[in-house]
């Protein structure tokens, strides 16, 4: 989603990031932008621990729109859809 249009979205400080599904990636003057390019894709944020217990997050996001990652920080254009206690990330998903 372009800026200036309005739209849900979530910024969560996070400790990992996976994305499943096919993805643009760009690198402006700050940060990542990445573009999803399959038809819909997923991406499961693991929060950093640092004032509780880790908590991974679950997104569904359409084609067409940009997750911004600014240092530890991303941008979803999403609500979750799931949670999972715990690191969710499974290597070789």
């Amino acid at each position: 989603m372009p800026f200036g249009i309005p739209s849900k979205h979530e910024a969560i400080k996070f400790l990992a990031v996976d994305f499943q599904g096919d993805f643009f990636r760009m690198w402006p003057i700050h940060g990542v932008m990445y573009t999803v390019s399959s038809s819909k894709a997923t991406i499961l944020v693991v929060t950093d621990p640092e004032f509780g217990p880790t908590i991974t997050y679950v997104f569904t996001v359409p084609k067409g729109e940009e997750v911004w990652i600014d240092r530890n920080i991303i941008h979803i254009p999403s609500h979750c859809i799931k949670q999972i206690d715990g690191n969710g990330i499974k290597c070789g998903t």
